[in-house]
C-alpha cells in the first residue's frame, strides 16, 4: 500500500462512488476497485458498504479516513518542509493544451485547490504556440504545453513523455497502410497544435495528401465528429486508450521518429520558486497516472 492508495481511498470516500472518483481521479474504475481491495486485503476489514447508489464507509472505514487523512496532510507537510517549497500565491493563472486539459487538469486543479483553497485559479486552453505566448506576455503564471526547440527565455520542466497515435472510428474499415491515409478525411485542431504540426510534416515527407482537412476549436468537437465517422486524427496515447476503452475507436501506431512528444511545464525563470508546489502536485499526479 502506498500514498495514492491512500489518495484513491479519500477520493471514494468523499464522492461515495468508485464509479466518480475514477473520473475525478482520472483512473479506470477497475483500478480503483482494485486499490480499495488491496487496502481492505492489507488490514483484512470491509472498509465500504456497498449500496445500489454507491459506496458507504463502514465504522472501521471511518476510522481509516481519518487517519488517511492525517497521512495524507502529514505527506503534503513532508513534501512541502524538504523541497523547501515556498507558501502558494494570492492567484494563479495557468495554462494546458487542449488534450492536455481535457485528459488531465481537472484532477490536477483539484488537489491544488484542495491543499490551498486560499488561491484563486484560473486555467486557459490554447495551443503551445499561443501559451507559450501567454506566459511571455505575462498573462499567463505557466503552462502545460508540447516540448518545443524554439529559443524562447523560459524555465522548462519536463514532465512526462507521449507517444502518439492515429485514431479513427472503429466502424471504419482499417487501415492497412499509411497510404490509405491519402482516401481519409483530417480532423485537426487549429493551427498552432504540435499535434497538427506533426502530422502534417510526416505525411509531406511520405508524399500523402489527404482527401480533405477539418479545423477544429476544440478537442470535444474533434471527437464528437470522429464519433460520427468523419476521419482520422492524431493524438495522445493516453487519449487513445481511454477512447478504445470505451469501444467505438481505433487506433493505430505512426513511424517511430514521429511517435514521441513530451509535455513540459514553463514559466518565467523568476516564477519558477512561487510555482513549485503547484509544479510538484503536476508531478506527483503524472506519476500516479503512470503506475
Amino acid at each position: 500500500m502506498n500514498i495514492s492508495d491512500l489518495e484513491v481511498f479519500k477520493s471514494v470516500a468523499t464522492h461515495k462512488s468508485i464509479s466518480k472518483a475514477a473520473v475525478r481521479l482520472n483512473y479506470v474504475q477497475a483500478n480503483v476497485s482494485n486499490r480499495i481491495k488491496k487496502i481492505e486485503s492489507v488490514f483484512q476489514t470491509q472498509l465500504f458498504y456497498r449500496t445500489g447508489r454507491g459506496v458507504e464507509l463502514t465504522p472501521k472505514g471511518k476510522d481509516f479516513l481519518e487517519y488517511a487523512k492525517k497521512i495524507l496532510a502529514l505527506y503534503e507537510e513532508m513534501k512541502q518542509s524538504i523541497h523547501h517549497l515556498p507558501p502558494a500565491p494570492d492567484s494563479l493563472a495557468v495554462g494546458a493544451t487542449v488534450i492536455t486539459s481535457n485528459l488531465h487538469m481537472s484532477p490536477i486543479i483539484s488537489l491544488y485547490h484542495q491543499l490551498h483553497p486560499q488561491v484563486n485559479l484560473s486555467l486557459s486552453t490554447g495551443t503551445t504556440e499561443e501559451l507559450t505566448n501567454a506566459v511571455l506576455a505575462n498573462e499567463l503564471d505557466g503552462a502545460l504545453v508540447i516540448d518545443f526547440d524554439k529559443e524562447v527565455k523560459l524555465a522548462k520542466e519536463h514532465i512526462i513523455d507521449e507517444e502518439l497515435v492515429l485514431i479513427m472510428n472503429a466502424s471504419h474499415p482499417p487501415l492497412t497502410s499509411y497510404k490509405d491515409l491519402q482516401n481519409q478525411t483530417l480532423l485537426l485542431l487549429r493551427s498552432g497544435c504540435r499535434y497538427r504540426a506533426k502530422l502534417e510534416r510526416w505525411l509531406t515527407e511520405e508524399q500523402i495528401i489527404p482527401h480533405k482537412k477539418i479545423e477544429f476549436y476544440t478537442i470535444e468537437n474533434l471527437l464528437g465528429c470522429m464519433r460520427s465517422g468523419m476521419g482520422v486524427a492524431l493524438v495522445s496515447r493516453s487519449m487513445s486508450d481511454k477512447l478504445v476503452q470505451e469501444g467505438w475507436v481505433r487506433s493505430y501506431p505512426i513511424p517511430k521518429q514521429y511517435r514521441k512528444e513530451s509535455i513540459v511545464f514553463i514559466c518565467k525563470e523568476e516564477a519558477v520558486e512561487t510555482l513549485e508546489p503547484f509544479v510538484a502536485i503536476i508531478k506527483d499526479y503524472f506519476r500516479q497516472y503512470r503506475s
